[in-house]
């Protein structure tokens, strides 16, 4: 009887690490599946298409401030309008839930907080021609297939599905209620600076997310940089010294530091428009010294060899699962 007890007892303990690896194996099937819808939503919706050319073009993004991004009649080399000034590169975050944040929006530029001459991505909305942009939005950058379930009034039978209702009387049921917990945005830039993005192909990412925090302007996004006294100058499988990280949010928020499997993105300002940024995973990590604020880390991603102490930045945002890249052409109609 003994035996057999601690054999029971043994079974049990594996019970909550069955439920932990369960629990990691639906979450990373539900953003491979979210990261491969939103490269369909992107090109179905027209979202790599900056805008119209001719006489009297529109522009399909405009910035968290309202302006528009495109703008080939000032410039047919140079259309992009970033931080006021025509360029012919492109560097933008594709980030609605951020700019319609119902806690306060994110504004125009990424890392929150960001000004024009540090390095950044400009923040961008694909242009709406309707009302009610917030909720639009909700359901196309939001995943809706981590259902709600209610407990049943009969115990004994299952739970019933959850639904949005309308106002109506009696209320009828609209779609099926989600915890919208997965969510994404993308970006894009181009691989090198120095070169035009017109007719040529950009670097796509699709970062997806497991709950983002979106409770005030600028949560969950910190900035960190490069040690200056390193000798580091390519980012590949290599390790890179961080210091001085900050919590980029209106409210700040504790720093704790990266972590294995985190993502982060490497983004530097070359001159007053080129902003180059690509994603890199981490593969491990020292702990954190929160006293000097500094950490070390290996990093997994392309070779990165614009590094430069004092104008290269990491860029963290919290609650990213996994980055998806595609190399695709802008559609300029």
């Amino acid at each position: 009887m003994g035996v057999l007890a601690i054999g029971l007892l043994g079974v049990g303990a594996l019970i909550p690490a069955g439920r932990y690896e369960i629990a990691q194996s639906v979450r990373l099937e539900e953003c491979a599946t979210l990261g491969r819808n939103a490269f369909r939503e992107l090109k179905v919706r027209g979202y790599l298409s900056p805008g119209t050319t001719g006489t009297t073009p529109t522009s399909y993004w405009v910035d968290g401030a309202g302006n528009d991004v495109w703008d080939p009649v000032s410039s047919s080399t140079q259309p992009f309008v970033l931080n006021g000034t025509l360029a012919s590169d492109v560097s933008v975050m594709i980030d609605p839930l951020g700019v319609y944040a119902p806690a306060g929006s994110y504004g125009a530029y990424f890392p929150y907080g960001a000004t024009a001459t540090d390095p950044h991505l400009t923040r961008i909305v694909p242009r709406s021609f309707g009302a009610n942009d917030r909720e639009v939005f909700d359901t196309i950058f939001r995943s809706s297939s981590d259902l709600i379930a209610e407990e049943n009034a009969d115990s004994d039978l299952p739970p019933t599905q959850f639904y949005f209702k309308d106002t109506s009387a009696p209320p009828n049921p609209i779609r099926r209620g989600s915890n919208g917990d997965y969510s994404w945005i993308a970006t894009i830039a181009l691989e090198t600076n120095g070169i035009s993005a017109l007719n040529r192909e950009v670097v796509v990412s699709v970062a997806v997310f497991h709950k983002r925090d979106l409770s005030g302007p600028g949560a969950g996004e910190f900035t960190a940089q490069f040690d200056a006294t390193g000798t580091f100058d390519i980012i590949s499988n290599g390790t890179a010294y961080l210091e001085d990280f900050t919590s980029n949010a209106a409210t700040p928020q504790t720093v704790k530091g990266l972590r294995p499997g985190q993502w982060i993105m490497v983004g530097t300002l070359i001159g007053t428009t080129d902003n180059l940024c690509r994603w890199y995973r981490v593969l491990s990590a020292s702990p954190y010294d929160k006293a000097a604020n500094e950490q070390s880390v290996v990093l997994a991603g392309p070779e990165w060899v614009n590094l430069a102490p004092g104008t290269t930045r990491v860029w963290i945002m919290d609650n990213v699962v996994n980055v998806y890249e595609k190399t695709l052409p802008l559609e300029i109609q």
